[in-house]
């Protein structure tokens, strides 16, 4: 009897045991499935709504919410960046669409006003989407994204057109803003000057017109602003001195005139500037001697009718060197024999007179000579090895008094029938070449030598008297 009655005990005992541990188990896995819903966030309702209208109005190629039932935190796809906040939500922070491998555009993609439901988005990438509705920009909306907004790029969409939003001021945490490529029209606003954050502003290739607002001399953290292939017009504002980060400045492809500002001497950093194809007047302004970091200097197609200036050869990281078609007259300056980085020098169709400097067939890493159509003259300073490393990147066509001392390869662009040898008779100009100098003397005439030797005699003969 005892014995059933301990045979019992045991036998209760062991099932609160296992009863027990059941229930254990059972708590354990519903702490484990709570906290893995909770590390595996999910979006907001609200959100995730927005992201599929975007997605359906943009690339409505395909149902978005079907094929991606759980964006973000399961289904991502390219052109699609999240990150998990401090709530435990996923939420969009970038949309890339219209180049591979993003997201292809639908062919009548409007950016839907839903997008202000995005309001942790931080990048919007828009490319060679709009090209067939003609449509606006979305200010409305895109200012609602104000305080996360830092980069906003709608680029080539020939149907985007219309006035540039004076609204898109109000975006104040604003790093990147590039409008190029579009159908944009009517003057650049005042109101762009409140970005104060804005790094890059790229506003080019549009129907931009009127001139440049001299207030953009308050973005003092731009490095980049481009508003070239435009029609603005006006004086370049010397308030662009003021941007004291700035690397590159393109204003080409324009309707500016009158000099260039003092005050550009001021951009200390700048690396590529391009004024092309405007009706810029010189002589360029001496300040500019101290724009040591330039790397890229581009002014060709404006009626600068004037000198060239000897400080460009104090450039030490020049690479590109085009001035032609400019009016430029005199010589070349030795000091461009310094320039040993550079590898394009483009001087073209201008005035120049003189004698090609010695020192430019000793730049090492030039590929491209274009000195056609001046009035330069005298012997070329170039060795075999030199020309036949350019090839037809040397360009000597249209100087009618120039001469060689060798018979130039047939694979060098040069006047139809080649240069004249200095050593022939119908060659009248008589080049005398110094060891010690780089400089070249030029005399039109054999008579004009003989006149210098009878007076050399003539002054020996007095001393001597």
């Amino acid at each position: 009897m005892n014995i059933r009655l301990s045979t019992r005990a045991e036998i209760l005992l062991l099932f609160y045991i296992i009863l027990f541990r059941l229930i254990h188990l059972i708590c354990i896995s519903g702490d484990y499935q709570v906290q893995n819903e909770e590390m595996e966030a999910t979006m907001s309702a609200i959100e995730q709504s927005a992201l599929y209208e975007v997605m359906n109005s943009m690339a409505g190629d395909k149902d978005w919410k079907t094929q991606h039932p759980h964006p973000c935190s399961e289904d991502l796809w390219l052109g699609l960046v999240c990150e998990q906040g401090s709530d435990g939500f996923h939420h969009v922070t970038r949309l890339d669409f219209g180049y591979k491998p993003n997201p292809a555009c639908t062919r009548n993609a409007t950016i839907p006003s839903a997008i202000a439901h995005l309001t942790h988005l931080r990048s919007l990438f828009i490319f060679e989407c709009f090209s067939t509705v003609n449509t606006t920009i979305p200010v409305k909306s895109l200012i609602t994204l104000a305080p996360t907004l830092q980069e906003l790029s709608l680029r080539t969409n020939n149907a985007l057109v219309g006035d540039i939003p004076p609204e898109l001021g109000n975006l104040s945490r604003l790093q990147l803003l590039s409008l190029s490529q579009n159908g944009l029209s009517g003057h650049i606003p005042v109101e762009l000057s409140k970005l104060s954050s804005l790094q890059h502003l790229d506003l080019s290739n549009n129907l931009l017109s009127g001139e440049l607002p001299a207030e953009l001399g308050r973005l003092q953290s731009l490095v980049i602003l481009d508003l070239s292939v435009n029609s603005i017009s006006g004086s370049v504002p010397s308030s662009l001195g003021n941007l004291m980060k700035l690397q590159k400045l393109d204003l080409s492809f324009n309707s500016f005139k009158g000099p260039l500002p003092r005050d550009l001497g001021r951009l200390l950093r700048l690396q590529f500037l391009s004024l092309n194809d405007n009706m810029i007047t010189g002589p360029y302004p001496p300040e500019m001697a101290t724009m040591a970091a330039l790397q890229y200097l581009i002014l060709d197609n404006n009626p600068m009718n004037s000198t060239l200036p000897s400080f460009i050869g104090g450039y030490q990281n020049l690479m590109a060197l085009s001035l032609s078609n400019s009016g430029y007259h005199g010589s070349i300056p030795d000091a461009y024999s310094d320039l040993n980085n550079l590898t394009v020098m483009s001087l073209e169709r201008n005035n120049l007179s003189g004698s090609i400097p010695f020192g430019l067939g000793k730049l090492a890493h030039i590929y491209q000579l274009n000195l056609s159509f001046n009035n330069l003259s005298g012997a070329i300073p170039f060795t075999e090895e030199f020309v036949r490393k350019l090839g037809r990147n040397l360009d000597l066509t249209g100087n009618k008094e120039l001469c060689s001392h060798w018979v130039l390869p047939e694979t060098t662009s040069k006047p139809p029938g080649g240069l004249p040898l200095c050593s022939d008779p119908k060659f009248t100009g008589l080049t005398l070449s110094f060891s010690t100098s780089r400089r070249e003397m030029t005399f039109s005439s054999l008579p004009a030598m003989m006149t210098i030797t009878l007076c050399i005699v003539y002054i020996l003969m007095k001393s001597d008297s």
